[in-house]
């Protein structure tokens, strides 16, 4: 299993942060390994919404279809993806500041299924790094 969580800060108000992060087409934005990104069954926010996501790890281009399964607008929501080989499981967070900003707490899960299990340490530290990056971009776009 992959584990990655990370926080940014944000000036702009908890509800323009969350409605931007919780609409993951936005992903190829602030994620530099998505390389598409899209919105399946309409573009609102809601428990059912899909978003077809296309990352680029460790060379391969990976799709994946993710579906918003939780969301507390504008404190939390949760997106589950899966494939043959991996179950992917974000859930994003959201506080507001005594200033206004807003404080974004990304846990992204990650684990892999089958004969890939095998693969699971140096893959975490691929994954990790990966998700780094992806935490400088977010803090980056939330906060221009």
């Amino acid at each position: 299993m992959a584990r990655y969580l990370g926080t940014v800060t944000s000036p702009r108000p908890i509800e323009e942060v969350f409605a931007y992060m919780a609409d993951f087409s936005n992903a190829s934005e602030w994620d530099p390994s998505a390389i598409e990104a899209s919105g399946v069954n309409g573009p609102a926010p809601s428990v059912g919404a899909r978003y077809e996501v296309t990352s680029r790890f460790l060379g391969r281009e990976v799709p994946l279809t993710y579906e918003i399964v939780e969301l507390d607008s504008p404190r939390r929501v949760v997106l589950r993806a899966e494939n043959d080989s991996v179950v992917s499981e974000d859930e994003m967070s959201f506080r507001k500041l005594p200033d206004g900003g807003t404080e974004l707490t990304y846990d992204a899960d990650l684990r892999l299924k089958g004969a890939a299990r095998l693969a699971d340490p140096l893959f975490g530290l691929a994954f990790r790094r990966l998700c780094e990056r992806a935490r400088s971009r977010m803090q980056e776009v939330l906060s221009g």
